[in-house]
């Protein structure tokens, strides 16, 4: 008997609206498919694979697809990613954090890390195996090649429409689906809680033996 996955994303909270978001991508059984870590005595570093290199490319390309979508920061580890993504708002050019009142909390550890998936519900797609629009999503336009060809700017884009958009790329040039069905997400509530998960991604290399993913 399979269990049934937990859907954790906040209810009613809009994951379009401006902000900074902390997402966490794990590999399927947290396989090693990404590259390896080469350990120094200073400064270990990933040695990304052939895979490895195209999540790089994609994860680059997500601002080209997405015209408000920025990376603010990103490290590719040997089975999971860990992305910041900024949604700017439409009218300055801000992050906007989100407000600290009347919003529901987002579990998270003493490290930093989170601690409960996002659950994509599964959609048909050709058998691929690849995860699902979230629901109300809207399909988004492609060439034949499966690759966007201008920014998007028709809705505001979602989190969970960024990330089924950037695994189903991966998913069609390997022809393969590499990633687990669920993915981590945390709501970035201000510029502290933004240093610590940016030196969390910072620092990820070098703690690899120490990592909960490991």
């Amino acid at each position: 008997m399979h269990s049934k996955r937990k859907n954790i994303r906040l209810q009613n909270y809009d994951y379009s609206q401006n902000g900074a978001y902390f997402i966490t991508l794990c590999t399927k059984d947290k396989q090693h498919l990404l590259g390896r870590i080469k350990e120094t005595h200073k400064n270990p570093q990933i040695i990304l694979n052939n895979i490895g290199k195209l999540v790089a490319e994609e994860i680059n390309d997500l601002s080209n697809i997405y015209d408000t979508v920025s990376v603010d920061n990103f490290v590719i580890m040997p089975n999971h990613i860990h992305i910041i993504i900024i949604i700017e708002d439409h009218h300055t050019g801000r992050t906007q954090f989100i407000p600290t009142k009347n919003t529901p909390n987002v579990p998270n550890g003493s490290s930093g890390e989170l601690s409960s998936p996002t659950q994509e519900p599964s959609t048909p797609n050709g058998g691929s195996g690849e995860l699902s629009s979230p629901t109300q999503e809207l399909s988004t336009p492609n060439s034949g090649s499966g690759e966007l060809s201008s920014p998007i700017t028709t809705n505001p884009p979602t989190i969970p429409r960024i990330i089924k958009q950037f695994k189903g790329s991966i998913t069609k040039k390997l022809h393969t689906s590499i990633w687990q069905k669920s993915y981590y997400d945390h709501i970035i509530r201000d510029e502290r809680d933004y240093q610590i998960r940016n030196k969390y991604i910072n620092e990820n290399p070098a703690k690899w033996l120490f990592d909960e993913y490991y």
